[in-house]
């Protein structure tokens, strides 16, 4: 079937900031920049005046936040019957944004995609695991965002075929910079400190803690933390019961324009995500940033970082749970200079593979494979 427009459904856009927010608006980008015709459906905020999003071809339609939680299919359902043509196709950003399409195919046939991140993979309640199943067994076709989420699908009972397409990076946002003082000051960068960084939100799945634990016995390393969340606090306490202050710097939240030299400046980006009740990291688009930068990682084993890091070349994958492990990862790396540098060119070009126009391409391809 031919299609010339494409239609995203997601409930994660800007303003608001994260992975999945990255995903939706590089692929919107990217199709729009290959011709095609782009829709978002989202939902709007508190105080919202001008659209933050702005890209020739892409359509952005805010829907009423205060109706969303509770009428978001019905929002959804409607406007799809405004803008569906006979050339239109829609991508869900996971399971609950396709099922709108799922009901509202009971009366039409607007082919339909579905997306797992991670985290949409569990449902507890007896009728959302049923419409979770139905949503993506009735798409023409479901896709993980690495194979640590596609066998974490399986886990979860979900039984439909699954493809995998990993996220991406934008090179032209993120590369290598040269650091000016300045910065160095802003952020407490030292030169003769090994400094480490993790950016995100501050949330348990992510490793901060552990990491923290693992920096207890390293002399030498200052752990730099960018980010916000309701995990800060018992951070800042395990800090403190550790005695580790002026070795951990909380910075808040980074602005995108400081991104790039965070990364370019710090000798390694950790981030030992685990799976914390079910709260898993399903990829983790900031290891491909930090690569882009010339920084290696360190990631957690069985999580998507798997897909994100190449063990032992562009950076190295240690069980999460334990702080041995990590302090192991940093102190080889923080003791071998050559091979800290090697992981980091390697990565940078590594990470060419997963551009998000080459990720763009391959969704393009899938969909015409499954049309």
């Amino acid at each position: 079937m031919p299609f010339d427009h494409i239609i995203i459904t997601t409930q994660d856009f800007p303003p608001s900031a994260g992975g999945i927010q990255t995903w939706c608006v590089e692929l919107a980008t990217n199709f729009s920049q290959m011709g095609y015709k782009v829709t978002v459906i989202t939902k709007s905020f508190d105080n919202f005046l001008d659209e933050p999003f702005v890209c020739n071809n892409v359509k952005v339609i805010r829907l009423p936040h205060k109706q969303w939680k509770r009428e978001k299919n019905t929002l959804i359902y409607n406007c799809l019957k405004e803008i569906d043509t006979n050339n239109s196709i829609l991508l869900a950003s996971n399971w609950k944004m396709g099922l709108p399409v799922y009901l509202y195919n009971l009366l039409h046939k607007l082919p339909y995609f579905a997306v797992c991140h991670g985290l949409d993979a569990v449902e507890h309640r007896a009728i959302n695991k049923f419409l979770q199943k139905r949503t993506f067994s009735k798409s023409k076709g479901t896709v993980a965002v690495s194979k640590y989420t596609k066998q974490f699908m399986k886990e979860n009972n979900i039984k439909s075929q699954v493809d995998v397409i990993n996220n991406g990076v934008d090179l032209n946002k993120f590369f290598r910079v040269d650091i000016d003082e300045e910065l160095r000051n802003k952020y407490e960068y030292e030169n003769d400190k090994f400094n480490i960084v993790n950016v995100g939100r501050l949330e348990e799945r992510k490793g901060y803690d552990k990491t923290i634990e693992a920096i207890a016995n390293l002399p030498n390393v200052v752990f730099h933390i960018g980010g916000k969340g309701k995990y800060e606090q018992k951070l800042k306490d395990l800090v403190d019961e550790l005695s580790l202050q002026g070795r951990v710097k909380f910075h808040g939240f980074i602005p995108d324009e400081d991104l790039n030299a965070i990364f370019s400046i710090s000798d390694l980006f950790v981030m030992p995500s685990r799976n914390v009740n079910d709260s898993v990291e399903g990829f983790g688009i900031t290891y491909l940033e930090a690569a882009a930068c010339g920084t290696p990682s360190i990631g957690g084993l069985n999580t998507g970082a798997e897909d994100a890091i190449e063990q032992g070349q562009s950076g190295l994958l240690v069980d999460g749970e334990k702080p041995a492990d990590i302090r192991s990862a940093i102190e080889e790396l923080k003791n071998n200079p050559e091979k800290l540098s090697q992981m980091g060119n390697y990565a940078a070009e590594r990470v060419k593979n997963f551009t998000w126009d080459k990720i763009a391409k391959q969704y393009i391809d899938y969909f015409n494979e499954k049309l």
